[in-house]
């Protein structure tokens, strides 16, 4: 719904109102709806829907009665059949019409956000017009007359028919439908490559299907022979899959025909196709020693071995003989010193899984297996723990039950944990831990402010559950929170065995890098103190989002450019979307902006929307080996369409290959976007299933996209080196480790649509969030802290390990349009960031905020300070003492240096006199200074400054030296 304008939309079975898929029909709806007035709208059944978005359907309630019936349009024959009848008490006269034209169709959209467009509008026009009938009418008082045309389309394709019916000039039904005209014989070919065989994708609209008894094709051979395929016909629609092993690659024509009873054939048609050879990133895959289990890349270590504890980087998992989980500690915390235990209920009575038997079965660098055994008075237990070095522990555990017809009232695995204050889960769930409880999360961490872990799953494929009942649940008992996966959430007769996946993975995953305080980040070529810059596809690739670029020469001159202004090059990358059509002209140079064409350029860089778009042959060729299930497209429509691609398909074969093909030429790193993997149905994969309920569910591929990451990270690693970081900066929510232990930044923000100044603070100062779509202005009533809950648990840099990045969106907000500029344009909202981004030692990206404030920050505080070369002590635990409570002081101290760095932030609305106390020692003998002023500041161990509302002051002391003496 929208300002002056609603849309609904209805799916009725037609079985449940007594119909078949050729029946035609109308039926009426009546709306009667406060504030919208009432609305008729009449639907149809056609075989092409897609006008949703459009008022397609209106009527008002007149005494005219209208029915109208288009005729078998799939088939090109327009019956045009409108019954009118008077149920009013005079008489009247009107006319009926419609016109038959090639569609005009118009998609737009307000905004693009996450996986979600906003204000998506499409807009069906005439183009060319064909066909024109029109027929006037009169009626008695409880009169009825019926008004018909025919017409036929000379040939199959899309069209648009527009009918109305007007009383005495006013319309009172009118109806836009674009529709397709299939010809008798509607065939397309796809290749499956990987599988060496053609999908024959055929329907049948323009034929009697009752005539036919059969398809044949004929598909050639590299013998110089054809081979006949023969298939029945049984519906509107079927595949056909044919063989492709046996044919040479390269182009040939592919005949298909309909045979009818008596044998003889028709409705021939000549289908052209090609067959690709096998690419080089087909037959060479390259970055597949990143899956072995001997690979551990710096920053981590090997796993190292004590009896049954193991130890990686940081954390250590140690196993006992009768333990379902090990015991992990991250940092020397422990975080869950009581056992987990595996229950079951069957009726009254309570059972648990008695482990009998631990053992190691692989030892390896970098992956180590450990096999469990169990059992129960019900159920025999087994279980594989798979431990890789960076700390993700993969646990697949079976139960199988002792006889046939085992009724079971619940089943869960419950985990204690002594380090869990806070939870974070996808799209922006976290705050304090209290009880709580979870449908469908595919992840979900615990911890504090330094450790934690993260629980994960792909899907809930095994478990037996209710869709609308509790999965994972959350609750706080005697000191300690319970995790617990509730495995079987209804009562349910297990007759096979149950078998499940999920992952636990403690944090952080691996050390902050050095010098990541250094890394200034934008979009702007042209920015002076940016050295990690990400150039808009346009300026250098002919789609949004394809793993080459337009030319290697272009390539090539931007790479070139980067090095001559010390910028580092990281081009916008979606590594689970394809483009599947060019949006800029081949023959473009590289540029910076328009105005900076190397050579003059003969008009609009971009392809023009009545021009013919190139493919991306890649994107059609392997879509099928490619595609998620249901096929998953996103995208402005003058950006082209992004496909959604399986990072477990043969695509990340050709992704990994295509960024070393550029990493040889001077590529840098990864600016990824929507950087993580979408839920994927696909049958034959096995992904997809059901709940109790009849749910249909389908699976995150979660550990196919870590092992995408690993391999990127294997070829970075190999031309580029640990003293080159970063490789990849992922612009995602940040939990869902599993693949994110392989990024060196993590950024996001995009989700936060500020409405009014300041609103970023009443968001971060939140001790929860519950939402898990786009904000769009922050709650009045929430419960807030200055402790700035939320704004940890949304940039959990220190939990993690991972370097997190703040992406503003003032100038992109809820706001009105005018004030959206006005605000990204406000100096003090780009201050009110840096109060928060720099009191956690995060990144800040200049982007819809004012960015000569944040850049003038860069050079006055940060690069004065070597900021890169500091330690950091958060105010949360640094033992600084400030009043009053809005005030929060982090600091910064160089190894073996007394130079010290005091961020001073002020989270009210109000300026405040800020008291600070220093913890002992730390400030003595040292001079201060104001680093953005240059002012003298007076103090030892404390200070009292003054700093303005939503703002920050920063104080730097150093040690008198000898140039400092008079």
């Amino acid at each position: 719904m929208g300002d002056g304008y609603w849309t609904v939309e209805t799916r009725i079975p037609l079985e449940n109102l007594g119909l078949t898929p050729d029946q035609p029909f109308s039926l009426s709806l009546g709306f009667f709806l406060r504030d919208l007035g009432h609305k008729r709208i009449v639907l149809q059944n056609h075989p092409a829907w897609f006008d949703h978005f459009q008022a397609f359907n209106l009527a008002h309630f007149v005494p005219v009665s209208a029915r109208i019936d288009l005729g078998h349009l799939a088939q090109g024959q327009v019956d045009v059949r409108m019954a009118l009848r008077n149920a009013g008490e005079q008489a009247l006269t009107g006319a009926g019409s419609y016109l038959i034209a090639t569609p005009d169709i118009q998609e737009s959209v307000r905004d693009w956000d996450y996986d979600q467009l906003i204000g998506e509008e499409i807009e069906v026009a005439v183009r060319g017009l064909m066909h024109r009938w029109q027929a006037g009418f009169a009626l008695e008082t409880a009169g009825a007359t019926v008004l018909t045309d025919a017409y036929r389309l000379a040939q199959p394709g899309t069209y648009l028919i527009r009918a109305e019916a007007t009383l005495n000039g006013q319309p009172i039904y009118r109806q836009t439908l674009p529709f397709v005209y299939y010809s008798p014989l509607d065939v397309t070919l796809k290749p499956v490559h990987g599988q060496q065989r053609i999908k024959a994708l055929a329907a049948f609209y323009g034929v009697d299907l009752g005539a036919v008894r059969e398809i044949v094709f004929r598909v050639p051979r590299a013998d110089g022979g054809v081979a006949a395929h023969r298939f029945p016909v049984a519906a509107r629609k079927a595949d056909y899959a044919l063989p492709m092993g046996d044919m040479a690659p390269g182009p040939h024509e592919i005949e298909a025909a309909l045979v009818d009873a008596a044998g003889a054939e028709f409705a021939a048609r000549r289908l052209p196709f090609e067959k690709w050879p096998d690419p080089a990133w087909l037959t060479n895959p390259v970055g597949l020693d990143a899956l072995a289990p001997d690979w551990v890349p710096p920053p981590w270590t090997p796993i190292t071995a004590d009896g049954l504890t193991f130890s990686v980087w940081g954390r250590t998992f140690s196993y006992a003989n009768d333990a379902v989980l090990p015991v992990m500690t991250s940092q020397d915390v422990t975080l869950n010193s009581r056992p987990a235990t595996l229950r079951y209920r069957i009726g009254a009575e309570t059972h648990a899984i008695t482990i009998g038997e631990t053992r190691v079965t692989e030892t390896h660098q970098g992956r180590v297996q450990i096999v469990q055994t169990g059992t129960a008075p019900h159920f025999d237990y087994t279980a594989e723990h798979v431990l890789e070095f960076d700390g993700l522990t993969r646990i697949r555990l079976t139960l199988t039950p002792k006889g046939t017809g085992l009724r079971v009232d619940e089943l869960s695995l419950d985990m204690p944990l002594d380090v869990a204050r806070y939870y974070n889960s996808h799209r922006y769930n976290l705050g304090l831990v209290a009880d709580e409880a979870f449908d469908k999360i595919n992840f979900l961490w615990l911890g504090d402010d330094q450790v934690g872990f993260e629980w994960m799953t792909e899907s809930y494929r095994g478990w037996r559950i209710h869709s609308q009942k509790p999965r994972v649940t959350v609750r706080r008992a005697e000191g300690l929170t319970h995790l617990r996966m509730m495995i079987v959430n209804e009562p349910a007769v297990l007759d096979q065995p149950l078998s499940l996946e999920f992952g636990l993975q403690p944090t952080p995953l691996k050390p902050l890098p050095e010098g990541f305080r250094d890394w200034r980040f934008s979009t702007d070529g042209s920015g002076k103190n940016v050295n990690l810059w990400s150039p808009h596809f346009a300026r250098w690739n002919s789609a949004m989002s394809k793993p080459t670029p337009r030319t290697w020469q272009v390539f090539e001159d931007m790479v070139a450019y980067g090095r001559e202004h010390g910028k580092r090059l990281y081009p916008f990358m979606a590594p689970f979307y394809i483009s599947r059509y060019d949006m800029i002209k081949g023959d473009v140079p590289f540029y910076v902006h328009p105005r900076d064409l190397d050579r003059a350029y003969d008009g609009p860089i971009t392809i023009g929307s009545g021009e013919p778009r190139p493919t991306v042959a890649e994107a059609f060729y392997f879509a099928a080996d490619w595609d998620i299930e249901p096929p998953y497209s996103q995208g402005r429509s003058d950006e082209g369409t992004l496909h959604y691609c399986s990072p477990s398909s043969s695509y990340a074969d050709y992704f990994v290959y295509s960024i070393e093909q550029l990493l040889v030429r001077g590529l840098d790193g990864l600016y990824m976007d929507l950087a993580g993997p979408r839920e994927n149905f696909d049958p034959a994969q096995g992904f997809a299933y059901e709940t109790l309920d009849g749910q249909r569910e389908g699976t995150l591929e979660l550990f196919a996209a870590r092992d995408l990451y690993k391999r990127l990270y294997y070829i970075f690693e190999a031309h580029r080196g640990q003293e080159n970081l970063p490789y990849m900066l992922g612009h995602a929510y940040p939990v869902g480790t599993a693949y994110r232990s392989f990024w060196s930044l993590c950024f996001h923000g995009e989700g936060f649509k500020p409405s009014a100044r300041f609103d970023y603070t009443q968001w971060y100062l939140q001790t929860e969030l519950r939402n898990r779509g786009r904000f769009t202005a922050s709650d009045p009533e929430a419960e807030r802290s200055f402790e700035a809950i939320a704004y940890r648990l949304n940039y959990p840099q220190q939990q993690l390990g991972i370097p997190m990045m703040v992406l503003p969106q003032y100038s992109k907000g809820a706001a009105g349009p005018a004030q959206q500029v006005d605000m990204g344009k406000d100096p003090a909202l780009a201050r009110e960031l840096l109060s928060f981004t720099f009191l956690h030692d995060h990144l800040l990206w200049p982007s819809r905020i004012n960015a000569a404030v944040a850049d003038t920050f860069w050079r006055e505080v940060e690069m004065a300070y070597a900021l890169g070369e500091a330690q950091f002590h958060p105010y949360w635990s640094n033992g600084v003492r400030s009043a009053p409570a809005s005030v929060k002081v982090s600091y910064w101290t160089k190894p073996g240096a007394r130079d010290v760095l005091v961020a001073v932030a002020n989270w009210d609305a109000q300026a405040v006199a800020a008291r600070i106390e220093l913890p002992a020692g730390l400030a003595d003998s040292l001079t201060w200074v104001d680093m953005e002023s240059g002012a003298a500041v007076a103090g030892a161990d404390g200070f009292t400054v003054s700093v303005p509302a939503h703002d920050l002051r920063v104080l730097r002391g150093r040690a008198p030296t000898p140039t400092d003496q008079p």
